[in-house]
């Protein structure tokens, strides 16, 4: 018999027929047993031996609480200036919102995700399915992002917080489609943010009902590149205003990621780039995509939601703050408990 199965033997039985003979019970037996190899073996070897006997099993450590991060390439973290090859070299805003609350992060955006594509394989696409065909996401998965979020909700239940952003991609496949023409893109509107609503209803319809999640959920609004680009911003403040819609019907909060950029840009002229908020290839221009500093802004906006949330101060549908925000900013990873 080799010593770990005598061990075992020896701690279960307790030495049964000797121990009745004599004044001590099986416990003290078994007592004696464990005393004697724990100064043989050491108490760490003695513990992986008996870890699982009659004198009680360790118990597991609780699920770590989740946050769900869903969306485009904003949330994804891309940066052209990086290889996409590894999906590690991409960090964006939920990192920094996970890591201050203490939340583990499943980040499971696309870049070039519309909201058509997240909410199934066969709606209208921009450019996810090309990426994900030919380089890694943060996660792997063969379904629509709805569908793999279900999913992701059902078997974690300790999933405390997602966040989405989707929709900017809508407007960027029309402005394509329009060879950035405004007036196309203009006509083309209406029908784009019928479009929108009608997936956002399904996307937050199947978080909410088939996932039965009845958690945190914040939408992050999008920035203009230049706010004194009335045209382009006015587009963008049409698809938050859909957004910011249907996030009421479904109890979402909103994240002002617009009003953020925007007082961030207003020291230079409204312009983004000019401020640091988006990646730079060149010195002299800028990627619509964002930049740390911008990163660092749309992390704080959206922490400062959930933390007012957890504090029970009301947000307004622009996303600002109405109350308790001192009170607030400081709020542990325990408030989602």
């Amino acid at each position: 018999m080799r010593v770990v199965d005598m061990v075992r033997f020896l701690i279960t039985r307790g030495l049964t027929p000797v121990a009745r003979q004599g004044h001590f019970s099986r416990t003290r037996w078994r007592w004696l047993i464990i005393v004697a190899l724990e100064a043989l073996l050491g108490a760490d070897l003695l513990i992986s031996l008996v870890g699982c006997t009659s004198f009680g099993s360790v118990t597991p450590p609780p699920p770590p609480a989740m946050y769900l991060a869903l969306g485009d390439s904003i949330t994804f973290g891309y940066n052209p200036l990086l290889d996409p090859n590894n999906a590690s070299n991409f960090v964006g805003f939920p990192n920094a919102v996970a890591q201050t609350l203490g939340l583990s992060l499943t980040n499971a955006a696309c870049p070039g995700a519309t909201s058509g594509y997240f909410a199934s394989l066969y709606g209208a696409d921009w450019d996810c399915l090309p990426y994900r065909s030919q380089y890694p996401l943060h996660v792997s998965y063969t379904t629509s992002q709805l569908d793999f979020a279900v999913a992701f909700l059902r078997a974690h239940p300790t999933t405390r917080l997602i966040s989405i952003a989707i929709g900017y991609n809508d407007l960027v496949r029309s402005e394509s489609l329009c060879g950035d023409n405004t007036l196309c893109v203009a006509y083309d509107l209406p029908m784009l943010l019928t479009t929108l609503s009608n997936n956002l209803d399904a996307i937050y319809s199947a978080l909410r009902v088939q996932a039965r999640y009845s958690g945190k959920i914040v939408a992050l609004t999008y920035y203009s590149l230049n706010y004194q680009d009335a045209t382009q911003t006015g587009f963008i403040q049409a698809v938050n205003q859909v957004e910011t819609q249907r996030a009421q019907r479904w109890d979402v909060a909103i994240a002002d990621g617009f009003g953020a950029f925007q007082r961030a840009s207003a020291p230079y002229n409204g312009d983004a780039c000019a401020a640091g908020l988006l990646i730079r290839p060149s010195p002299a221009s800028c990627d619509l995509h964002t930049s740390a500093q911008g990163h660092a802004r749309l992390a704080h906006t959206l922490l400062a939601v959930v933390r007012a949330q957890a504090n029970g101060t009301i947000i307004a549908s622009s996303g600002r703050l109405r109350s308790g925000v001192h009170a607030a900013r400081r709020r542990p990873a325990h408030m989602f408990e």
